[in-house]
Formats: structure tokens, C-alpha cells, sequence
């Protein structure tokens, strides 16, 4: 790719953060409304904000979430399933885990 060709694509992609920031949406309602590649977006957001990390006001508040594994031959017991736009599954919930759920979409949305 020659300099013209990346000069174009920043500028495409420039247009389409200052875009984004303008709607006032959320990044993944914006990616899916004007057929944008998500992770393409992200890519580009972060190389204008001169960085590779989200940022600081992105993970402010941020804590961890104790994420249990299970033992090996576990039997996923029934209960409701979450299926994210992203292409994730968050399964088995139930009243006895739901807020541990909530607290984990709060995270990742």
C-alpha cells in the first residue's frame, strides 16, 4: 500500500470516529448502523488517540470479576443463555448466579 492509499484510509477512517463521537451511540451500535467492521473501528480510534490501550476513562471504576472454572466433566445445568452481537454466549444463569451475570455485562458493554 502506498502512502496516497494509507492517506486515504485514515482520512476515511478519521471521518468515521468524528462520526461516531458526533452520534452520541454506542461504538457497536455505530459499527453495525453504517456497516463498519467493529474491530477495524476500535483499530483506528485508538491509533488517533495514540495509543493501543483503551483509554483511561474507558477501565475507570474498572474492578475484576471472580470468574469461576469448572471442574472437568461438568454438566452445564439449564437456565437462560445470552447470546451477544459480538458473537459471544453467556450461559447457565440463574437466580443463583444473575448478579454475578449483571455485574459481568455491566463490564463488557
Amino acid at each position: 500500500m502506498d502512502s496516497s492509499q494509507l492517506d486515504e484510509l485514515s482520512t476515511y477512517w478519521m471521518q468515521q470516529v468524528t462520526a461516531w463521537k458526533a452520534s452520541g451511540l454506542p461504538q457497536t451500535t455505530f459499527c453495525k448502523k453504517h456497516d463498519l467492521i467493529y474491530h477495524r473501528f476500535i483499530y483506528w480510534k485508538l491509533k488517533f488517540e495514540g495509543t493501543s490501550q483503551p483509554s483511561p476513562s474507558a477501565t475507570q471504576g474498572s474492578e475484576f470479576v471472580k470468574v469461576l472454572s469448572r471442574p472437568f466433566g461438568f454438566q452445564q445445568a439449564s437456565g437462560l443463555t445470552i447470546n451477544f452481537p459480538n458473537g459471544m454466549t453467556l450461559d447457565g444463569l440463574s437466580d443463583t448466579n444473575l448478579d454475578l451475570a449483571c455485574q459481568l455485562i455491566k463490564r463488557l458493554s
